[in-house]
């Protein structure tokens, strides 16, 4: 048997399904969903199921617009170790693009894992970097970044690549490159 119930409107309301079964291990099991979709720029969506093993959820946020913006994600378990997990993102368009990303969890050695990503354009070249850090032990950061500069039109270049590593020993390589005069004395062999 089952009972379904829904209070609100069509964008903002609550709805609840409640099942019942003759099953001892599963006599009753509940989903609850809370949805809230007054305004495209902040949208939110909480749910829950009850059942004879424990609570799950999932929570799904999200505010902002085409230019900025803020997502997340949550889930719940009553399982050990894996009890929560979230997903969230940042992204800002103006002046500088930006994207951050974050991962946690409750797992042991994967509590963290963040992304950091950004671009800068300008009349005079660019700069785009991406950095990953993490609390996985040995893996802690990675990075790379590429800027690239000219002046005088096409007359003076200069790129530099860096990336950076964990690795012991290997933890940054640059990479930089120039070009000096007009195009047409530049040769490649």
């Amino acid at each position: 048997a089952y009972d379904l119930t829904f209070n609100g409107v069509p964008k903002q309301f609550t709805c609840i399904l409640e099942l019942t079964s003759p099953h001892r291990s599963y006599e009753t099991m509940k989903l609850t969903t809370e949805v809230d979709v007054r305004s495209l720029t902040a949208l939110q969506i909480n749910s829950k199921i009850d059942s004879p093993v424990g609570q799950y959820g999932i929570n799904l946020q999200h505010r902002g617009n085409r230019q900025a913006f803020e997502s997340s994600v949550a889930v719940t378990t009553p399982h050990e170790p894996y009890s929560k997990f979230s997903c969230g993102m940042t992204f800002n368009l103006s002046p500088i693009i930006r994207l951050n990303g974050e991962i946690t969890s409750s797992v042991p050695g994967y509590e963290r894992m963040n992304l950091a990503i950004e671009h800068e354009g300008r009349y005079d070249g660019f700069r785009t970097s991406a950095e990953s850090t993490t609390s996985i032990r040995g893996f802690n950061t990675f990075g790379a970044s590429v800027e690239h500069k000219h002046t005088g039109g096409s007359q003076n270049l200069k790129t530099i690549i860096s990336v950076r590593t964990p690795v012991r020993g290997h933890e940054t390589y640059t990479l930089t490159t120039e070009k000096t005069g007009d195009i047409s004395d530049f040769m490649t062999k």
